[in-house]
């Protein structure tokens, strides 16, 4: 996976983000279940987006980075907000836009 894909996808996330619930970004305790209080994860994906975005500044951190960019995927497809053909097209530097996905949220 490239760079400027990953790079590219969570551009796209950080913009749905925004479109959605615009909250700052906040590391959910990583010892706690977690619990929708106030957009926490909406919160804690933006704080993963700026680790991502932090780690790809050095190579060797391009596996963690890789990994959070994959999390993020994970939560994405689990509330219902993109396919899994969508997060592929992600993956390879395609991307549909964020219109289709703020539709299916409303309440996320």
């Amino acid at each position: 996976m490239k760079i400027e894909h990953i790079l590219k996808a969570v551009d796209e996330y950080e913009a749905f983000l925004d479109k959605i619930m615009p909250l700052g970004p906040e590391m959910y305790p990583t010892n706690k279940f977690l619990m929708d209080l106030e957009g926490a994860k909406q919160k804690h994906i933006r704080w993963m987006i700026q680790e991502i975005r932090t780690l790809l500044e050095e190579e060797e951190n391009i596996p963690q980075a890789s990994a959070y960019f994959y999390f993020i995927q994970g939560i994405m497809w689990r509330e219902g907000l993109y396919t899994i053909d969508d997060l592929t097209r992600h993956r390879v530097g395609i991307s549909e836009g964020i219109n289709a996905a703020c539709e299916k949220a409303p309440n996320w």
